[in-house]
């Protein structure tokens, strides 16, 4: 793979004002280029939480679930599988309570993540922009990822709805690029992955070329 001309084909495809928020090419050519896809046959949203017996896997639906009936239903798995999980981890107390509608805090979901990778492979699902001007929890999660490791890390990006009344208010791409960036540097060697739950359009192809160029791989569903 000629990686000098991989670089400035993925250049010449970011607009003149998202260019800027690209590594260079000394970064972007230490890295690996191997293309890692995560399909686990179980997901783990301990917010929004339900369980399929037709296929055994747990994943958003719209009933709510408490924390504690969330750790119930994870603490149920056979431990001796060799299930993959992906966890819901929020960044901060705010998302706990304002968007997980739970009242506890992020170091409740952060203890049951250590107690399930214990016993389990989990990827750490973080969900950005779910809170305006929050980089910092964002990058302070990253910070507690280091200190604990996952098997991997999977970005989403919020899309807020669509409302007639008011222009749809995008995550900046370059607070996003500053965390692929950030969280490549502190877990250098910790496969990271972009949900493809993104904004579309534009938006959603530079938001793809400028985490494949920070070390933050795309996959597939």
């Amino acid at each position: 793979m000629d990686k000098k001309k991989l670089y400035e084909d993925l250049l010449s495809q970011l607009s003149t004002q998202n260019k800027g928020y690209a590594p260079d090419y000394d970064r972007f050519s230490s890295q690996s280029m191997e293309v890692c896809f995560v399909s686990p046959s179980y997901i783990i949203n301990t917010s929004l939480c339900s369980q399929d017996n037709s296929n055994k896997v747990i994943n958003a639906s719209d009933s709510m679930l408490s924390l504690e009936e969330a750790t119930s239903k994870l603490e149920a798995l056979d431990k001796n599988s060799k299930e993959i999980l992906s966890f819901e981890l929020p960044t901060s107390d705010a998302v706990v309570m304002d968007v997980y509608k739970q009242f506890t805090c992020k170091d409740e979901y952060r203890s049951l993540f250590l107690k399930l990778s214990t016993n389990f492979g989990v990827f750490a699902h973080i969900t950005l922009g779910l809170i305006d001007d929050a980089m910092f929890d964002e990058m302070e999660t990253i910070d507690f990822l280091a200190a604990n490791p996952p098997k991997g890390i999977i970005f989403s990006i919020y899309t807020p709805p669509v409302c007639a009344d008011k222009p749809q208010k995008l995550m900046p791409i370059e607070r996003a690029a500053a965390v692929f960036m950030y969280a490549h540097k502190k877990l250098p060697n910790c496969s990271m992955t972009l949900s493809k739950k993104h904004p579309d359009g534009n938006y959603g192809k530079e938001l793809e070329i400028l985490a494949f160029m920070h070390g933050v791989k795309n996959r597939e569903n």
